[in-house]
């Protein structure tokens, strides 16, 4: 817990505690809800607009603040315009904390025909208390923390604890500007006393979940959830929630919570009557860091499904570096546990010849990212909350890195740093962290899929069979920064391997050439590394058909390397760019195998579906609803690859392909970004389970 935590503590099916002082709930000193029409609850026209009241908004159900007409180029309304001494409001012995408004503009007036919400611009828009303490324009620049969410509403908050304890005697509010064709509507005005971060307005049991409403003066991105079984022993860990109650609980942070009515809901499993929640603001900056030397070889957490175990690290960006296997133990030991290798996603820039490389797992073998893992509360998923990537140090091909303050480069040097990207950084601002901090976030769950049925996947049957499902997605988030400057200049840039003449296929519309802020032709990988003296599989299965007869065991020998997707249509894009030519395989499902008999148990399945997810592996996203906009397919193509001696002591299993590349920030609207995504399938059991389950988690 950190001193900025603010706590709801509620059992399964109650919340404990009356009062604020009781729960150590935030306060709201005074709140104006305009829930009731014909109502104003003392605010009043002053300036420059007629018509005051509550009523209907002009979308949705809400009730609202609005004006009839906008008159003149200062309008302006005030909560006891006459400073009646019957309406002032003392904060008591906290001081004030934060003023909350959820307001938006019109276009126009609510009675005109066609009269839509608008963009927010808080050109003459300002609160002003007692005549003194002036906000400024609501906006970013002077201090107010601005929250967008879906029809153009907007949560903004500002520090108002420079009033101290003294009375709020009067409150205006200019909500319009200089605009009077506009109007606006005003759903509420909430004030915090100091120290308050938010309040929960509402707790009910729905079906199975506990529904808390939460109304918060805190950017919802730097707000989880955590639990603990009891207040007496234990320690409170982050767990996941629901948006409605009945999607998979694997949401982090409240930016996901959904809007209603001016605050956010969220679900909680009911799996105990005796489990305590509270909401804790964990900015990114308490819990993230991108580079820290430290023991790849330690597992924090475990995914169990039956008797298979998927194990992974919080220093080490959440990736793989335990798989037990029945029998055999852990097979993931001293060779693959390394930060560089293990079990994991990345991708690379072939532009930026494969070196600019954000990774899951850190920064070098000994160096990982630390993320923080929440998990499911019925221990069903683990979910690394999302947080920036860091680029791995150019696998010995390119030393980017000026400083080494966090971790050694491990490249050899002379006179100090030798780094090759051309660039004086003697002087860089955050030093190795700026060096090596990406563009990318990265966020990724592990599921525990045994005994469930996925419809949404095409399967109609129950997982007989222990298996876990990883998914993953790399999000171009930041603009391009100093991070991939490195790599647009050195020896390594090269424009013309990584140039495509039109990035999207559909969406965004119109043509998209790379740039050098864009990721032309990626390369991406999923795959396990196993310590070949704790176990070296001898058979290896492949896939070519829908029957069991389709599943060809045999001994594993030298590389095998199966193509199983190819685009030649979209590789045209990329004039650079050859497609490899090898042997195709139908279905991208591989098996690892002590046995040619496909009954025989112990074997492992890995398997990359040919699903939505994986098909249309780029995604646009809405930064302020996080709606998918739209989906494609950039998939160039798809390799199924075992690598049994990837080094004299260790194996390479898993898959790897290309596709045309990801958008940067500048090539699209402000408020979009585009990821990348996938998922990925360990399955454990005989060679017939495996073929037949796999087919239960997408047919084919």
């Amino acid at each position: 817990m950190t001193a900025h935590a603010r706590w709801l503590f509620a059992a399964a099916c109650a919340v404990i505690g009356s009062s604020a002082s009781a729960a150590g709930w935030a306060t709201v000193i005074k709140g104006w809800e305009f829930n009731v029409p014909g109502d104003t609850e003392s605010w009043s026209a002053a300036k420059d607009l007629t018509g005051l009241a509550v009523s209907n908004a002009v979308s949705g159900t809400e009730s609202v603040l609005t004006s009839a007409d906008i008159t003149g180029g200062d309008s302006q309304i005030r909560y006891n315009s006459t400073a009646s001494p019957g309406l002032w409001i003392f904060p008591g012995a906290e001081g004030w904390g934060a003023i909350e408004l959820r307001i938006r503009l019109l276009d126009k007036n609510p009675g005109e025909p066609g009269v839509a919400p608008k963009a927010w611009s808080s050109g003459g828009t300002l609160a002003l208390f007692n005549g003194s303490l002036n906000t400024g324009g609501i906006n970013a620049a002077n201090g107010w923390i601005i929250t967008p969410q879906s029809d153009q509403w907007i949560f903004a908050t500002y520090d108002i604890s420079s009033l101290g304890t003294n009375a709020i005697k009067n409150l205006r509010i200019d909500p319009v500007g200089q605009d009077t064709l506009a109007n606006f509507e005003l759903d509420h005005v909430r004030l915090f006393a100091a120290g308050s971060d938010l309040s929960i307005v509402e707790t009910a049991v729905v079906g199975q979940a506990l529904k808390l409403v939460v109304s918060t003066a805190k950017p919802l991105n730097e707000l989880m959830v955590i639990e603990r079984g009891n207040l007496v022993s234990g320690s409170w860990k982050p767990v996941t929630f629901s948006t409605n109650g009945v999607d998979g609980f694997l949401h982090t942070d409240l930016s996901q919570a959904v809007a209603e009515n001016g605050n956010r809901a969220l679900y909680l499993p009911i799996v105990s009557t005796s489990d305590f929640y509270a909401i804790e603001h964990a900015p990114v900056s308490n819990w993230f860091r991108v580079v820290e030397t430290s023991d790849a070889t330690v597992t924090t957490h475990d995914m169990v499904s039956g008797d298979f175990v998927v194990g992974i690290s919080d220093i080490g960006g959440g990736y793989i570096n335990r798989l037990v296997l029945p029998g055999l133990g852990d097979v993931m030991g001293p060779q693959a546990d390394r930060y560089g290798r293990g079990g994991q996603s990345s991708i690379r820039g072939s532009m930026h010849g494969g070196t600019y490389n954000p990774t899951q797992a850190g920064f070098s073998d000994v160096a990982g990212t630390v993320c923080r893992i929440c998990t499911a509360q019925d221990g069903s998923a683990l979910v690394v909350a999302p947080r920036p990537c860091c680029l791995y140090r150019g696998d010995g091909g390119f030393d980017f890195t000026e400083w080494e303050n966090l971790a050694n480069d491990f490249y050899v040097e002379s006179g100090g740093s030798n780094d090759w990207d051309t660039i004086n950084e003697s002087a860089l601002a955050g030093k190795q962290e700026t060096e090596v901090t990406s563009e990318f976030d990265y966020t990724c769950t592990y599921e525990n899929w045994l005994g469930t049925a996925h419809a949404n996947f095409g399967g109609t049957n129950a997982i007989t069979i222990p298996a876990v499902r990883h998914y993953y997605e790399y999000r171009y988030v930041r603009e391009p920064g100093h991070c991939i400057l490195q790599h647009n200049r050195g020896p390594n840039y090269d424009p013309v391997e990584g140039e495509i003449t039109d990035v999207s296929v559909l969406n965004p519309a119109g043509v998209h050439a790379a740039t050098s802020n864009e990721l032309g032709v990626i390369t991406w990988s999923m795959s396990i590394r196993i310590d070949r003296p704790i176990w070296t599989a001898t058979y290896l299965g492949t896939v070519n058909g829908s029957s069991i007869g389709n599943l060809a065991m045999a001994a594993r020998s030298g590389i095998t390397l199966r193509q199983f997707h190819k685009n030649t249509v979209l590789a045209a894009r990329a004039p650079a760019y050859t497609l490899p030519n090898q042997a195709a395989v139908a279905v991208p499902l591989f098996i690892l195998a002590d046995s040619a008999d496909i009954d025989q148990g112990g074997a492992l399945g890995l398997y990359y579906p040919d699903s939505v997810i994986n098909e249309k592996c780029v995604f646009g996203v809405d930064r302020i609803s996080g709606a998918v906009l739209y989906e494609e397919d950039r998939r160039l193509h798809t390799e199924l690859r075992d690598q049994p001696e990837r080094t004299t002591t260790m194996s390479w299993n898993g898959f790897r392909g290309n596709i045309l590349g990801v958008l940067s920030p500048l090539q699209l609207p402000p408020t979009q970004y585009e990821a990348f995504r996938g998922e990925f399938f360990l399955l454990y059991g005989s060679p017939r389970q495996i073929f037949e389950n796999a087919q239960r988690i997408q047919p084919f």
